[in-house]
């Protein structure tokens, strides 16, 4: 019922999001998985045509609400306990749902940026147990660029966080 309500976008995106973490909460099979990046996609592409694109005054905030229970959603699909789902699918179909999963998060990102007007005065910062997303927006041109270590101070207590960082100067 999920599903099809999302790929006939018969309700709001921000109302299917949730509906979408509850399930990746409960045990899975390996289809599960498969079935659930799909609607992960066509979310994803669904804040573009709802918020991104009609300019809603409330573009940031709803972006951000639904980027944080995606990245939720995919935290759930990467946990511990979704391991054996991952095992019942074929390798090719683990490293297509895989790399699925990681284009949704990036493109949620962007539209994360996109969402915003104005350089940012602090990173939007997204922590959860198996993701971690970081969005900025900068100015270029401004002489007050900083540099940007990832991971971010938030997110180095994570256990799979072993203290390696990126840094890209300002």
């Amino acid at each position: 019922e999920v599903k099809a309500k999302i790929k006939k976008r018969s309700e709001p995106v921000e109302v299917m999001v949730p509906q979408v973490v509850e399930i990746t909460e409960k045990d899975m099979y390996g289809g599960d998985l498969t079935e659930i990046m799909e609607m992960m996609e066509d979310m994803v592409s669904q804040v573009d045509t709802e918020i991104i694109f009609v300019n809603d005054p409330d573009k940031k905030e709803k972006t951000k609400s639904i980027n944080e229970k995606l990245i939720k959603a995919g935290s759930n699909m990467l946990s511990k306990e979704k391991e054996e789902s991952w095992k019942d699918l074929p390798q090719a179909t683990q490293s297509e749902t895989a790399t699925k999963l990681i284009e949704s998060m990036e493109t949620s990102a962007f539209q994360m940026a996109d969402s915003i007007d104005m350089p940012l005065s602090a990173p939007i910062v997204h922590v959860d147990v198996n993701i971690v997303m970081e969005v900025d927006v900068v100015d270029p041109k401004s002489n007050y660029v900083s540099d940007v270590v990832f991971p971010p101070p938030q997110a180095r207590e994570l256990s799979w966080v072993q203290g390696d960082s990126i840094t890209i100067p300002g």
